[in-house]
Parts: C-alpha cells; sequence; structure tokens
C-alpha cells in the first residue's frame, strides 16, 4: 500500500439466505456505502479501500450499485471468475465473494486469491498503489 493517511473499511455481511437475510446483507450494504460516501467527504484526498467478504458477485446490479453509491471501483485488474468459495469442497464451480474496492486514487496491480486453509472461503489478496 502506498505510504500516507488510508481509510480501510472491511465487512462481512450477513449471507444472503432467505428473507431476513438478504434483508440484512442488502442493509449492510447500503449503511457501508454511507459512510464511505461520508469519509469521502471529510477527506476527499484520503484514499479509501473497502474489503471483505461481501457475499455479493460482482456481475450482480447490487454490487454495480455499492461501488456506484461508494464511488468506490472494483479491484480487478483482470476478467478471471477465481471464485473463493464453494458449496462443496470437490464442487468444480463456486462463487467470487470475496472483493476490494478502491477510491480513484489507486491501482491494483495485482490480485490474488489464496488456496484452502480450512476456512468455507480461500482468501483473497490485493496490492495497490497510487496513480
Amino acid at each position: 500500500m502506498p505510504h500516507g493517511d488510508h481509510r480501510i473499511f472491511a465487512t462481512h455481511p450477513l449471507p444472503p439466505i432467505g428473507e431476513r437475510g438478504y434483508q440484512s446483507r442488502n442493509d449492510r450494504l447500503r449503511q457501508i456505502a454511507a459512510r464511505i460516501r461520508a469519509a469521502r467527504l471529510q477527506g476527499p484526498s484520503i484514499p479509501i479501500v473497502l474489503a471483505g467478504n461481501l457475499n455479493l458477485i460482482p456481475w450482480s446490479s447490487l454490487f454495480a450499485k455499492l461501488a456506484h453509491d461508494s464511488g468506490l471501483r472494483r479491484a480487478g485488474i483482470d476478467r478471471r471468475p477465481d471464485p473463493t468459495w464453494y458449496l462443496w469442497p470437490s464442487f468444480a464451480f463456486g462463487l467470487l465473494l470475496i472483493h476490494a474496492l478502491f477510491s480513484p486514487g489507486l491501482v491494483c496491480t495485482e490480485r490474488g486469491i489464496g488456496l484452502d486453509i480450512g476456512s468455507d472461503h480461500r482468501p483473497g489478496t490485493f496490492t495497490m498503489k497510487r496513480r
């Protein structure tokens, strides 16, 4: 990460299982977008990173709304789907739920998805630098 002040937001909304889980996740995403907007107003030149298991795929309209409402963009330097969560360990397909979004003053130079560490998710790593 570049030197200087930064604001890092980390979150892990509940999974959208059932109506309550779906509403809870969406409420958390709205709340985090509002906090990021407020932080951007307080210090517009301070870079911001949002990272975590958002329980949301990057192609979702809710993901686009989060990016738009927060003013951040996805830290993906390519279009590989690289799943971070699998329903079953031997299942060939999974979902990309671990994300980082960042303010326009930053650029993602490297993104990686780690190996199984005993969690139901694989870890994500993101390297950023100032533009």
